[in-house]
């Protein structure tokens, strides 16, 4: 099964193909390039013989493969007619960070067994914009970007999953732990350092 990320060169979705890719699993990319901060995460990983950018969806060559697609802060019912436009095939994942959409149960977001819907608080990790950066940091709750990609592959990994969840920072459900392991002070330090490692090449690009 292919893996197929929308927005690929937004922070959260990088960090999604990074994880696929180090774990040797084939990427389709799906993204405009219509940024500068773009074009440099693509230049990171656009020579990785697993991954495949396309600005189009359409542009996807149609094969039978299945794939995980995996969609952040985007309209679930616009993203399903998309993919069954190009007869994408396979199981869906729909990443909602609170604040993005009211929360809806399965029957109104019409979910159907491949199709699976996760509600977040806010997500922090490196290459986030640092204006945004400052906003989480006032708030009470998050997620460890790196410690929800971990958790996320391995939902995705697993069977009999329920369609619809609700993350939190202390989020338990029988073999599927969630925990963050880092300290809201320590990702505020390592984010920091991120954006004082990378000021010249990624964070001086305007946001």
């Amino acid at each position: 099964m292919k893996v197929m990320i929308m927005d690929c060169f937004h922070w959260m979705g990088f960090h999604l193909v990074e994880k696929y890719l180090s774990e040797g699993i084939e990427v389709i990319g799906l993204d405009q390039m219509d940024h500068p901060r773009k074009e440099f995460l693509y230049s990171m990983i656009g020579r990785n013989a697993l991954f495949e950018w396309n600005e189009d969806i359409s542009k996807v060559e149609s094969d039978e493969s299945k794939h995980s697609v995996i969609a952040f802060n985007q309209q679930p019912t616009k993203v399903k007619k998309l993919l069954k436009r190009y007869k994408i095939r396979g199981d869906f994942y729909f990443i909602m960070e609170e604040g993005n959409s009211s929360r809806n149960n399965s029957e109104e977001l019409g979910l159907i067994q491949n199709e699976y819907m996760i509600y977040t608080p806010a997500l922090m990790g490196k290459w986030m914009d640092d204006g945004r950066f400052h906003e989480v940091t006032e708030l009470e709750e998050y997620i460890w970007m790196d410690d929800f990609v971990s958790w996320l592959f391995s939902f995705i990994e697993q069977s009999n999953k329920p369609n619809l969840v609700y993350l939190t920072n202390q989020y338990s459900r029988g073999e599927l732990d969630f925990t963050s392991h880092v300290s809201k002070q320590d990702a505020i330090e390592q984010i920091q350092e991120h954006i004082s490692n990378w000021k010249c090449e990624y964070y001086h690009l305007n946001s």
